[in-house]
């Protein structure tokens, strides 16, 4: 039987909303099959965001085709007590119209920010950086955006400004990981060149909606990690790339890093969709 759904609003105090979806996280006798990924992060969030009836409407506008996906899987009305605070610092800028800041690289950080590091340091499990001098199993080459959990990078993401190619930032996802992490089952990342990781409002929501329910993973993989890769701690390397990774592509599309002699085949399986 599935369990049911609940909804929570914060008169408020965001901390409610915040408390009962921490409630959630997903221990690791319960985690998805790397297989069962692209649909677990595009599911139904356990504890849905409570907006107001006047929110669904102008929001629902934005999405062109209109369509109730994913909506619907973010959001349930509640009129007498929205969950303010977190509709506006975090899904009213994920939504709100794009400027364009410029060319370089570091223009770009403040949207790719809007759409990840602020929901994910919104939901207090771990903390962000950038460049950090953490070693993230990097060693001197370490990814743009860092997330860790318990001192674990859980979460990475390589970003390019414009006019590169998106299997650069990809490419260097994969490079730049050293597997390390005991018997995590996998990590997520995401590769950006300028606006292309999510240009409009639907694709915007569905990265929203992939956020939310990935952070309910990221306690319990960086739990599973070895002692020595918390911090500065990490100094070893193996022979694989990663034991099993899914990474969030910027055209929407999901696919896998495995091992280093299954890559060739499953990029090429991913180029075929």
């Amino acid at each position: 039987m599935a369990p049911r759904l609940k909804t929570m609003r914060d008169d408020g105090f965001p901390a409610q909303w915040l408390t009962e979806f921490k409630k959630c996280q997903i221990a690791q006798q319960y985690f998805p099959l790397v297989g069962e990924l692209p649909e677990f992060i595009q599911k139904e969030l356990p504890v849905k965001i409570s907006i107001t009836d006047e929110m669904l409407v102008d929001w629902s506008a934005m999405i062109i085709p209109h369509a109730s996906f994913p909506m619907d899987k973010l959001f349930c009305i509640s009129n007498s007590g929205p969950c303010m605070d977190f509709a506006m610092r975090v899904v009213l800028s994920v939504i709100s119209p794009l400027t364009i800041p410029g060319d370089t690289e570091s223009s770009f950080i403040s949207f790719w920010d809007r759409l990840i590091r602020d929901t994910l340091d919104y939901m207090k499990i771990g903390e962000s950086n950038r460049d950090s001098k953490h070693s993230a199993s990097t060693g001197e080459s370490r990814p743009d955006f860092l997330y860790l959990v318990d001192s674990v990078c859980v979460f990475r993401g390589e970003e390019i400004a414009a006019k590169v190619n998106i299997e650069v930032p990809r490419n260097e996802l994969s490079e730049k990981l050293i597997w390390s992490y005991g018997n995590a089952p996998y990590l997520f990342g995401y590769a950006a060149v300028a606006y292309k990781i999510e240009l409009d409002v639907k694709g915007r929501l569905e990265l929203l909606l992939a956020i939310l329910n990935i952070s309910l993973l990221l306690p319990a993989i960086a739990n599973m990690c070895p002692d020595n890769t918390r911090g500065e701690k990490k100094n070893y390397a193996t022979e694989l790339m990663a034991e099993e990774a899914l990474y969030y592509g910027s055209d929407t599309k999901y696919f896998q890093i495995g091992k280093k002699e299954k890559w060739e085949y499953r990029k090429a399986s991913k180029d075929k969709d």
